[in-house]
């Protein structure tokens, strides 16, 4: 009889969360605002004496199952399909037997969150902190969807917790590195974002805000280096382009090969005033230089 119970008690709760909860995430890409010195900072109402630094790295450990074993191999494919329907239905099997089992929770709640569902993903993160063994990757994952709710405070503890159960989980430290660089707080950012480098997460965000906190560190060559490196793999990102070419002309005084930077910013943002207003800035100085 209990088993019956726990049984549709899952089943419910996998219904109210395929039927409901399906809030839109907010913006997450801060405002940019110019500080007194001309620089770009996207700190909020905080001056950052460094140029723009990117949104939140929203890095998540999605990929749940990792050891596939017997209970999650149906899930796991599922999610390797893609298909929505596949998903609940697999979620729901492994729910109905075990309503707590924390791998299934955290798949379903990414799933959720890809699919802009943030109240349902966040439900189900809450009932897998609750029940299940304390996880770095769960509570990583529930500072996400506080951040896409808003409160950026309590996403920086979540991110906090996870760490201090594994200190070098990638994807907390991109997270709490990424809050810290938007802060202006590039001592306490420059350890977190150098671990989730480190640890392979290379996406243009985190690479941006890394090298920000070198230069930040008077290491300001390898801040070039990481940039280069970024900028490779990702050349339509203006920020990260912006913040490259800040530091191969202000900097390094590298004019030459800073003033490309600028023209292909300005090619591809037509639109951001402050942007643009940060590039003509650019452009002036790299002129002056006498080296355009």
């Amino acid at each position: 009889m209990m088993k019956s119970i726990r049984a549709i008690a899952a089943s419910a709760m996998l219904a109210a969360v395929v039927l409901g909860c399906s809030s839109q995430p907010k913006a997450v890409e801060p405002k940019i605002g110019a500080t007194t010195d001309g620089a770009l900072s996207t700190s909020g109402n905080r001056h950052a004496e460094e140029p723009s630094v990117k949104k939140e790295g929203k890095s998540a450990e999605t990929a749940t199952v990792g050891v596939v074993d017997s209970r999650h191999a149906a899930l796991s494919q599922a999610l390797r399909s893609g298909k929505t329907q596949a998903v609940h239905d697999e979620a729901a099997r492994v729910l109905v037997a075990h309503p707590d089992d924390v791998i299934t929770l955290n798949a379903l709640a990414m799933w959720n969150y890809k699919q802009g569902k943030i109240g349902a993903a966040k439900l189900l993160l809450a009932r897998a902190i609750e029940k299940g063994e304390p996880s770095a990757a769960v509570l990583n994952n529930y500072g996400l969807m506080l951040y896409a709710e808003g409160d950026e405070v309590a996403a920086a503890e979540q991110y906090k917790k996870a760490i201090r159960l594994d200190e070098r989980h990638a994807e907390a430290n991109a997270n709490l590195g990424s809050h810290y660089a938007r802060g202006g707080d590039w001592k306490k950012a420059f350890p977190r974002l150098e671990i989730a480098w480190k640890a392979g997460r290379i996406d243009s965000a985190i690479a941006n805000n890394y090298a920000l906190a070198l230069k930040a560190e008077g290491e300001s060559e390898k801040a070039r280096r990481i940039f280069e490196e970024a900028a490779q793999r990702n050349n339509k990102d203006p920020i990260l382009l912006l913040n490259y070419a800040a530091l191969l002309i202000e900097t390094l005084n590298r004019p030459k090969e800073g003033l490309p930077l600028v023209y292909r910013v300005k090619f591809l943002e037509t639109d951001k005033k402050e942007i643009l207003i940060r590039a003509n800035q650019l452009e002036r100085r790299a002129s002056q230089s006498g080296n355009p």
